[in-house]
């Protein structure tokens, strides 16, 4: 349990930095300072959300069942960036912005659940049963 919220910590911050510098990049680097803060605070929320509510409840389901491979965890974090482009609010975009969307959701789930992966396993002593 320590090592999951060990990971679930290295997570969120990680979420929080990277949301910081894409809305950075996002407005070519003229933005002001609290402007950013507060938009990033708001993109670190929703991945700690997203973290606490779809990655932790897998990640048990997964550890009980043993499939505790790096490939299994980017599998769950590529699933929701698929998922979320279809909520009703971005149907009405052109589909260039779908592919941008699905491929940002995509690489920030990859990146977090690795993170999450790292912490959790790769470290991890092997069990001598």
């Amino acid at each position: 349990m320590k090592l999951a919220i060990k990971g679930l910590r290295n997570s969120i911050i990680t979420g929080w930095g990277l949301s910081f510098l894409y809305m950075w990049f996002l407005t070519d680097f003229n933005v002001l300072f609290f402007h950013l803060l507060f938009a990033s605070t708001l993109g670190g929320l929703v991945s700690s959300a997203a973290l606490v509510f779809y990655v932790l409840p897998i990640h048990f389901w997964m550890s009980h069942n043993e499939l505790v491979g790096l490939r299994y965890y980017l599998m769950v974090g590529v699933i929701p960036s698929i998922v979320f482009i279809f909520i009703p609010a971005f149907t009405d975009v052109t589909g260039r912005l779908i592919i941008e969307s699905i491929i940002t959701y995509a690489l920030l789930g990859v990146v977090l659940t690795t993170v999450f992966w790292f912490t959790v396993y790769y470290r991890k002593p092997k069990r001598t049963d």
